[in-house]
């Protein structure tokens, strides 16, 4: 990237008399020779302060359409959205918020049924021309002794969706899912539920479907799985929650999936070892926390050796296997090396790289390589260009033999877009798309493609004939829009062939209609995956049963290569940036038939569309084939793929994008467990058909059982049946708790007065502000040497050259200021101010963050803390304490107080044993008993004291009828 391409390219923002956003300027240029243009973003809000339109630079003038423009009620619902994308919707909100009616642009109309408690129990579906369906409901379990032995009360039990039944059979004190079965309608059959449940029960498949468990720790972590076909994954952990062994049971024969992992400082995986003995290392930049190396050594072979070279601006440049060797072929010299080129809106406009000869940026795959030959490699060079709103309109391949250009129409009224050729007539755009956006032909002269009415690719032909039967897929997913079952047909002259997938939690049932049934247990490692092929009948010759293949991932968790369980080579396949592969092999082609996950960890289909969960990808074209379902989350073209950047964004599920390197930076516990996404959707307020969930970011209290549910960043009501999930402000997830005790939501409330339910939100608050403010030194230290060089004089001359530091010092700021300010650096304003007044403003926000954090370390020092944990506790939230604990007790930061936590377990124990309707006596022994263990650990240590705290705003306070000693 030259150092000049971002000079005099800065983003300005106008704001209104309100301080609202009205107008962005970005400027764009390629290479540092162009002249910057200007490109614009308007918003408008209405007198509320709403905003009610919304414009890309496509669509920035006042005769234009606007992407976006919404329509309020007088109680701030939204009424009505009209997306030049994703066409129209209508919704009804009740007195209570909650959505009654909704309409969209293909003339669909939902109706959503509620209970007394505005929990949903019904969705209603039509659409013209056909009777009203109903293709959901939810049932919920009262209060008795049978749900409450199943920690059920008020919960969901039943929940009957477009592919069949879900049964929620029981669940954890702590919230999750420990035994679901899943029922399914016959293929392609459409539901239409009635009211009773025998006779939704008729509609089902024969047999008693499949039933997954699981057991968790009292932080939620998944401990085991037991899939469907009785296949058990063991996880075990260390005592910050991190992933550190995997092992499975199958056919009660243990394999150990990952052996160890280990972490730094930040919590980064940087080591593992699978299970094949390969070990697989990560090792990151420690000014940025950037992967620069990754590296997989199997045996004395090192079969992976990426390295990662950056731009100041955090961006991917280059990618280098050192595995490979310089090869010549076609009279071309090919390096094992990719490079990759931006403009100043962190569009991808250049890459170069390595392909197979034949490949195309075409649906499906290149010709198989068999056996591996990496030697038959020829070099490409890719150019992308994009219009004004961001949408991909050209890719130029460039190759000795093999120059093509792939160029996308893109609609004058809208961002939808096609394939198209010069000279050939204007694409019709009506007619191949529908009202909601949704593509209805992948190639020009293709079968229509079939949309369900929740905007959800239902079918579609592969091949087609005249006069005979066509090749297709067909699809059904559940209530969250997750797929649960793939039909392929295929037609020969005599026979037709059939094969099928159905996707239940973490387990895949593949049945050919060759008699071949296969069971595809999926296991993810953190840096990379494994797959164990399980036949139960029909295993082809040349493969070998129950096969484990562990996948080397590169950083988007693309499978580039397959080892089997010595570390031998399986196969081996590299991607375009867009997802296409530029080539694959393997060591026989009945192996390499059964690789079904490749670029970024997902299944591409019969049809080459690639399979991420909300919606489909098509590589060919560098987009998706309809707009997000979760809207304008990332921007107001809602077909554009991360942003035009794949080499260093990425979307999990189709729906938001996220930086790769937060794949690294994660922790999470583990990646299985029974999925959440029907108790969840009976928490949401249905307000888009779709019924897409959306994770929390905050403190969030989701009331499943007593009363319609809430969100707000403090939880401010807290009964029986309430969930409080805690996150970071990254929203990752930290732990769950439940209330206990009480066996019906009427004796929750009862239970606790208002008084109670705000101290208790207080005291909430209190430990998670804390629980966020605490950091470890160590990435103090690094932000502070980013700072430092920032505000050098190499620095400085280095800011006023046009380098873009931004990225890097914007990481720096944000470790330094979300961590616990013990290293504090001197920044000289004026200095700055003097020097680069680009960076004034941040570095001004950054110092007066600082300032407030040291406020709030000194205001809640760990004594507060500690007293709110022990009024919680015998507020008889001992659940929310011991996870807590679990979660904290490794912190440097807190020494001597943590380990005295640990003795809090005992207190916690005795809390669970007397029950929460605790005496004045029962909590006077428990103080006692805390002055016993030896809990003091400062002069205000004293049992008078810890009595006049628990009844303090800042404790939980102590029941209704029950006085503190």
């Amino acid at each position: 990237m030259s150092l000049l391409l971002h000079r005099q390219t800065p983003q300005l923002t106008a704001i209104d008399s309100r301080h609202l956003p009205i107008r962005q300027v970005a400027y764009l240029r390629q290479t540092a020779s162009d002249a910057p243009l200007a490109r614009i973003t308007r918003q408008q809000f209405d007198a509320a302060g709403r905003g009610v339109c919304q414009r890309d630079p496509r669509f920035v003038a006042d005769t234009a359409q606007p992407n976006v423009r919404t329509v309020y009620s007088l109680s701030e619902a939204v009424l009505g959205k009209d997306s030049v994308d994703a066409g129209w919707r209508r919704m009804l909100p009740g007195e209570a918020g909650a959505v009654l009616e909704s309409w969209d642009g293909r003339a669909s109309h939902w109706q959503h049924v509620y209970d007394k408690q505005l929990r949903p129990t019904a969705i209603h579906e039509q659409t013209p021309g056909t009777n009203e369906r109903v293709i959901e409901r939810l049932s919920y379990a009262d209060n008795a002794n049978v749900f409450a032995a199943r920690n059920q009360c008020g919960q969901l039990i039943r929940h009957d969706d477009p592919a069949g039944t879900l049964l929620l059979n029981q669940q954890a004190l702590t919230g999750e899912v420990i035994s679901q079965t899943r029922r399914l309608l016959p293929e392609q059959q459409s539901a239409d539920w009635p009211i009773a449940e025998p006779a939704r029960d008729a509609l089902l498949e024969p047999g008693d479907g499949h039933t997954s468990l699981g057991r968790y720790n009292p932080v939620g972590n998944a401990i085991e799985l037991t899939d469907a076909a009785g296949h058990r994954q063991h996880f075990a952990f260390d005592r910050a929650g991190q992933l550190l062994r995997i092992d499975l049971t199958l056919k009660d024969q243990p394999l150990a999936l990952l052996k160890s992992a280990s972490y730094n400082a930040q919590g980064q995986l940087q080591a593992q070892t699978a299970g094949n003995g390969v070990v697989t290392t990560a090792t990151f930049e420690a000014s940025s926390g950037l992967m620069v190396d990754l590296k997989a050594v199997s045996g004395a072979n090192v079969v992976q050796n990426l390295s990662y070279q950056y731009s100041p601006k955090g961006q991917i440049t280059q990618i280098e296997d050192h595995t490979q060797t310089v090869r010549y072929f076609a009279n071309q010299r090919v390096e094992p090396l990719q490079t990759y080129g931006y403009d100043t809106f962190d569009q991808l406009i250049l890459a170069t790289g390595s392909e197979v000869v034949g490949a195309s940026l075409r649906p499906g795959l290149p010709t198989l390589v068999s056996p591996i030959d990496p030697s038959r490699l020829l070099n490409y060079t890719e150019h992308f260009q994009y219009d004004e709103s961001g949408s991909l309109d050209q890719i130029r391949h460039e190759r000795e033999g093999n120059r093509y250009t792939r160029q996308l129409r893109v609609a004058a009224t809208s961002n939808r877009a096609l394939p198209w050729e010069t000279g050939e007539p204007e694409p019709d755009f009506d007619k191949l798309f529908d009202a909601n956006g949704n593509l209805q032909k992948l190639l020009p002269g293709a079968q229509p493609m079939l949309w369900d009415r929740r905007n959800q690719l239902h079918a579609l032909t592969t091949v087609s004939r005249d006069g005979a039967a066509n090749d297709g897929e067909y699809y059904d997913y559940d209530s969250a829009g997750s797929r649960v079952r793939k039909v392929h047909i295929a037609q020969t002259r005599a026979v037709t062939h059939w094969r099928e997938v159905r996707y239940l939690p973490n387990l895949e049932i593949r049945r050919r209609d060759n008699n071949e049934e296969l069971h595809v247990i999926s296991v993810q490692l953190g840096l990379g995956s494994v797959r164990c092929l399980h036949w139960v009948k029909g295993k082809p010759a040349g493969i070998e049963a129950d096969q484990l293949r562990y996948s080397i991932d590169d950083h988007l968790h693309s499978c580039t290569l397959e080892l089997d369980r010595d570390g031998a080579l399986i196969s081996y396949e590299r991607y375009y940036p867009y997802g296409g592969t530029a080539c694959w092999a393997a060591r026989s082609e009945v192996e390499a038939h059964y690789k079904t996950i490749r670029y970024s960890g997902k299944e591409m289909d019969a049809s080459g569309l690639v399979y991420y969960g909300l919606r489909y990808l098509a590589p060919w074209m560098g987009r998706w084939i309809n707009p997000d379902p979760l809207g304008e989350v990332d921007g107001l073209n809602v077909y554009r793929m991360v942003g035009g950047d794949p080499v260093n964004y990425f979307d999990d599920s189709g729906g938001m994008q996220s930086p790769a390197h937060s794949r690294q930076n994660s922790t999470a516990s583990n990646t299985g467990g029974i999925p959440m996404q029907a108790l969840e959707s009976a928490g949401s307020t249905y307000g888009t058909p779709t019924g897409s969930i959306r994770r929390t970011t905050s403190i969030t209290v989701q009331n499943t059982g007593a009363a319609a549910p809430a969100t707000q960043p403090t939880s401010s009501v807290f009964a029986s049946g309430e969930r409080v999930r805690y996150t970071d402000r990254l929203g990752s997830w930290l732990y769950t708790s439940l209330t206990q005790g009480a066996s019906s939501a009427a004796a929750g409330i009862a239970n606790w007065s208002p008084v109670t339910r705000s101290q208790l939100g207080t005291a909430g608050t209190v430990i998670y502000n804390l629980a966020d403010e605490v950091r470890i030194p160590a990435a103090i230290r690094e932000a502070r040497s980013f700072m430092t060089f920032a505000l050098s004089p190499a620095g400085m001359s280095a800011m006023k050259e046009g380098v873009q530091l931004g990225g890097p010092i914007g990481w720096g700021i944000s470790m330094f200021t979300h961590s616990s300010p013990l290293e504090m650096i001197d920044v000289d304003l004026e200095k700055v101010k003097d020097n680069s007044s680009m960076y004034y403003p941040m570095i001004q926000r950054a110092q007066e963050d600082l300032d407030y954090r040291e406020q709030t370390l000194a205001s809640h020092d760990f004594q507060t803390v500690y007293d709110a944990l022990i009024g919680m506790i015998v507020g008889g939230s001992s659940n929310l304490v011991l996870a807590y604990i679990h979660h904290h007790l490794a912190n440097p930061l807190f020494e001597t107080g943590m380990r005295d936590l640990s003795k809090l377990e005992l207190l916690v124990t005795a809390s669970r044993a007397t029950g929460n309707e605790a005496t004045g006596a029962e909590k006077s022994a428990w103080l006692e008993q805390l002055d016993a263990i030896g809990l003091k650990t400062g002069p205000h240590r004293s049992v008078d004291s810890l009595r006049t705290r628990i009844n303090s705003p800042l404790a939980t306070g102590s029941r209704r009828g029950s006085t503190a000693p």
